[in-house]
């Protein structure tokens, strides 16, 4: 059993994103998104037209930056 808060992924993480947030006046084109991925893992962005999945790549790519949290890519962070 593993106790809250223990790194259960000996793999190193190499995109780590907290509450990421973006709005574009009142649309909320991205709500809290919380995720990890681990050296060598795939991930597949899926949903509906309007879902944010073009604004969160743009975000994590540095072309918008976020209203709300941070994202982190080998370590470095997108707000800096």
């Amino acid at each position: 059993m593993f106790s809250s808060g223990e790194n259960v992924n000996p793999e190193p993480i190499a995109l780590s994103v907290r509450q990421l947030h973006k709005h574009f006046g009142d649309i909320h084109a991205v709500r809290g998104i919380d995720l990890d991925i681990a050296v060598g893992e795939c991930l597949g962005l899926l949903g509906p037209n309007g879902a944010g999945k073009t604004t969160l790549i743009t975000q994590l790519t540095g072309l918008y930056p976020a209203t709300n949290g941070n994202a982190w890519i080998g370590g470095f962070s997108i707000k800096d």
